[in-house]
């Protein structure tokens, strides 16, 4: 019995893909677990922040909305310094959401989510943020 390349090929891409399933599992589960043992707010956005960027695209709000929540909250506070990264992690939630509204076909809410994200980030100076949106 001879083994075919194209057999063989097809073996190795069916093993690349069903490893890259698991180990993107295991890095929203062990965000998930982070999330869960975070004591700060900042913490916290920079998981939800790293978890909207690998989840399956269905669960983009589950991270992004308490995200925009968090940074908002962050940005109502005293904490001048901090100003930057909660501008840099909310325009890159609500573009988050623009994504998922493009996905969905709603194109106008999309934009509008592109925009806002866009604004953020040229008010933070936030060039590769602005480069994103543009972009999508």
């Amino acid at each position: 019995m001879t083994i075919k390349p194209k057999n063989i090929l097809f073996f190795l891409l069916y093993i690349s893909l069903s490893l890259k399933g698991y180990a993107q599992d295991k890095t929203i589960d062990s965000l998930k677990l982070a999330l869960k043992n975070a004591r700060h707010d900042t913490v916290k956005i920079k998981i939800f922040s790293e978890l909207t960027e690998v989840c399956e695209i269905e669960d983009i709000l589950l991270y992004a909305e308490p995200c925009v929540k968090l940074c908002e909250k962050g940005l109502a506070s005293t904490e001048p310094n901090f100003k930057p990264f909660y501008l840099r992690h909310l325009a890159g939630a609500l573009n988050n959401i623009g994504f998922l509204a493009s996905q969905q076909g709603d194109i106008l809410k999309a934009l509008e989510y592109y925009h806002k994200s866009l604004k953020i980030d040229e008010e933070a100076r936030n060039e590769r943020g602005m480069a994103i949106s543009l972009n999508n």
